[in-house]
C-alpha cells in the first residue's frame, strides 16, 4: 500500500508560483470560449509564454511581449507564440495600451476583437495576478 502524500492541516501551504498554471489554463479556456480571442502576456524571462505554449491553446494566438532581446529570440522558437520586442512603461496600463496599439498597427488584430490579458497588478504591498478580457478599440 502506498503512503498518501496529501497535505495535512498542520503542514505549511506550498508557495503558489506567480501566475500559476491554473491561472494560465483559465486564460486559455476563456480565450477559447470567447471564440478565437488572442492572449496577451508580458514577460521578462519567457516562462509565462512557455507555459501557455505547453497548454496547446487552439485557435487563440499567444502574443508575448518582452523588453529583453535575448528572451525575444528564445521565444521565436516556442510553438504557438508570437513574440514582440517592446519597451515596457513604468505604468502597467500604459504597457497594455502600447501592446494593443502595436498589434493594431501590424494588423495582428482589428477593432472589435477580444483579447485576454494576463498580467499582475500592485494592490497595496502585494502583487496580484489577473486575467482581463478587453476589446480592441
Amino acid at each position: 500500500m502506498r503512503a498518501s502524500k496529501s497535505p495535512t492541516r498542520a503542514s505549511a501551504p506550498s508557495a503558489i508560483p506567480e501566475c500559476g498554471p491554473r491561472l494560465l489554463r483559465s486564460s486559455v479556456l476563456l480565450a477559447s470560449e470567447i471564440g478565437e480571442a488572442g492572449i496577451v502576456v508580458f514577460t521578462r524571462n519567457g516562462s509565462l509564454p512557455q507555459t501557455l505554449s505547453a497548454l496547446r491553446a487552439w485557435r487563440c494566438p499567444i502574443y508575448a511581449f518582452t523588453d529583453d532581446p535575448k528572451v525575444f529570440r528564445r521565444m521565436l522558437l516556442v510553438w504557438g507564440i508570437e513574440p514582440f520586442l517592446m519597451d515596457f512603461s513604468a505604468e502597467p496600463e500604459q504597457s497594455i495600451r502600447d501592446a494593443f496599439s502595436y498589434l493594431l498597427r501590424r494588423a495582428w488584430v482589428v477593432p472589435g476583437d477580444w483579447l485576454v490579458v494576463v498580467t499582475n497588478v500592485l494592490a497595496g504591498d502585494q502583487v496580484v495576478d489577473t486575467i482581463q478580457m478587453r476589446p480592441v478599440e
